[in-house]
């Protein structure tokens, strides 16, 4: 399947765009385009948005891109799918007049098509994928070259490229990794200028947009942890007006859920966003833990901030900054960056896969944290802010550090140095901080959640067309979630009368994938079939389906 940018043309109402959907634009009409993207590679998706109440596809990728306005305004809930990934459920309310840019990451079904390289002790390696940002293909032959190491190699056809240097030596418990610039240049393309590559020990993926042209251009920013204390302390600014919209949860979202999907602002300031990006929750921690956490501090580090970066972003799903976006990027909300990751991060965030931090009626906490919370309100050796009804804690980690942050909730350093320095892990941490340790008071009150093991059902291609005589094969993936282990039996039903279904496996253990083969005869009925895959173990059963259609 070729990977390119699109726009799509969206019936949302009386729609007008370029090209094959134009029509006279309405000066008060509100406007959307829409990209879809591989939350692993960063690379541009096809995909095809439908209602997700009506399942009517409403929209499909042109190709080329086209501006799209609508004149409705008001709630709609669309589904994007695209073969080889999991459908993403997502809101769309543009005001009278609005025009939005979304970007969709979806995530692909199964393991990650290219492996990761094998990272020495005491290296940090650097690799990735660069890509026309205008048309979303890969970029071979582009020179990827870190400025301060001088390490340098050239992306291959795929556009993939890898970048190894030692990783400098700093105090776990007091210093952050050093940083460098990479330089990612070809003929014909302005040259792009990552800032802020910190080389931690471990892994560190890069995806790389590069614009036709001359000059420079900028990726990336300042890690949040090497920001000024002025910034820090004027991190997670409350929402405007948060408790009127609390307790009115999306449509087709349960308000004691953590919720499938994340609406994200970018290009913002603390009042308003220019852009919106959706995300699966999961897959927003993932790509945006290492933007508030270091990649290489401990594990159980990252395992706490992973439930803190969670919670305060399924709260905001709950509790939106605006109609059009649930939460900011930057530091006035939590900070992501989606152009890079760390396996570091990805094996935290699933290992904790669903746990979050929440309130006594189950619902998601406002899991606040900064930088380095001792000796500001509260005494050395302390952290809180009781004048935001945050007490003073006990943290002696963290005595004789200077104050950086807002002094709510959790300490990201003191995570590290309870990890580090005395073995404490991710559950003591997350109760130390939201609830000390089973004694709370005040905002001191959320409880950690560790839901029971659970798995979804995914079935690639969504749909297939077969002949009378002929075979159409699925694929059935397993995917566990919150620690499912247990054995898992598929059958299928749907299947058209004259025909037959075949699973290469009936049970799958914990994970897998199966093959289902539908045989048609010149009996088989003609027609669009809808068939469904059911996966149960024990009393816990979950579904996916794919259209099959059959002519003769």
């Amino acid at each position: 399947m070729a990977l390119r940018f699109f726009r799509l043309c969206l019936a949302l109402g009386a729609v007008f765009a370029s090209g094959p959907c134009a029509a006279k634009p309405d000066e008060n009409a509100g406007g959307l385009r829409l990209r879809a993207r591989d939350s692993r590679s960063g690379l541009a998706v096809e995909a095809e948005v439908q209602d997700a109440l009506k399942g009517d596809v409403i929209a499909t990728s042109r190709g080329e891109a086209a501006a799209v306005l609508t004149r409705d305004a008001g709630r709609r809930l669309l589904e994007v799918r695209a073969d080889g990934y999991r459908p993403l459920r997502t809101q769309l309310e543009p005001g009278v007049g609005e025009r939005l840019e979304l970007t969709v990451w979806l995530d692909p079904v199964g393991p990650e098509a290219r492996a990761v390289p094998a990272v020495r002790p005491g290296q940090a390696l650097v690799y990735g994928v660069v890509f026309d940002a205008t048309s979303g293909r890969p970029l071979a032959d582009v020179r990827v070259r870190l400025e301060r190491t001088s390490a340098e190699t050239l992306s291959d056809g795929a556009g993939a490229f890898a970048l190894e240097v030692p990783a400098p030596v700093t105090d776990p418990l007091l210093e952050l990794p050093e940083a460098d610039v990479l330089l990612a240049s070809r003929p014909g393309f302005m040259t792009t200028r990552v800032i802020e590559v910190l080389l931690t020990e471990g892994a560190t993926r890069l995806a790389i947009g590069m614009l036709p042209g001359e000059g420079t251009r900028v990726q990336g920013e300042a890690h949040k942890l090497r920001r000024g204390a002025r910034e820090l302390a004027a991190a997670q600014q409350p929402p405007p007006a948060a408790e009127a919209r609390a307790g009115a949860p999306p449509p087709g979202m349960a308000a004691r859920a953590l919720p499938d999907s994340i609406r994200v602002g970018f290009d913002c300031s603390c009042a308003s966003c220019g852009s919106v990006q959706v995300f699966s929750l999961e897959s927003y921690v993932r790509l945006g833990l290492d933007d508030e956490w270091i990649a290489s501090w401990h594990e159980e580090a990252l395992r706490a901030g992973a439930i803190a970066y969670r919670s305060y972003g399924a709260w905001h799903v709950l509790h939106p900054r605006a109609p059009s976006y649930d939460i900011c990027s930057t530091t006035c909300c939590q900070v992501i960056d989606p152009q890079d990751s760390s396996t570091r991060v990805d094996a935290a965030v699933a290992f904790t896969a669903g746990q979050a931090v929440v309130d006594a009626a189950g619902e998601p906490f406002l899991a606040e944290y900064s930088a380095e919370n001792n000796d500001g309100v509260c005494p050395d050796g302390f952290t809180g802010r009781p004048e935001h009804d945050w007490p003073c804690l006990a943290d002696p980690v963290d005595a004789g550090t200077s104050f950086r942050g807002h002094g709510r909730g959790m300490c990201q350093w003191g995570t590290q140095r309870w990890a580090t320095g005395t073995g404490r892990e991710h559950p003591w941490l997350v109760d130390h901080y939201y609830n000390d340790n089973g004694n709370p008071s005040g905002k001191r009150s959320g409880l950690l959640l560790v839901p029971r093991g659970d798995f979804s059902v995914d079935v690639q291609p969504a749909a297939l067309r077969v002949k009378r005589k002929g075979t159409a094969a699925f694929e059935v993936w397993l995917t566990p979630r919150d620690g499912f282990d247990g054995p898992v039996e598929l059958s299928v039903t749907g299947v058209p009368s004259g025909a037959s279904a075949r699973l290469s496996l009936t049970v799958i253990r914990t994970s897998g994938m199966s093959v289902l083969t539908v045989g048609t005869t010149k009996k088989t009925a003609t027609g669009s079939f809808r068939l469904t895959l059911t996966a149960a173990s024990g009393g816990l059963a979950r579904a996916g389906s794919a259209l099959l259609t059959v002519t003769k």
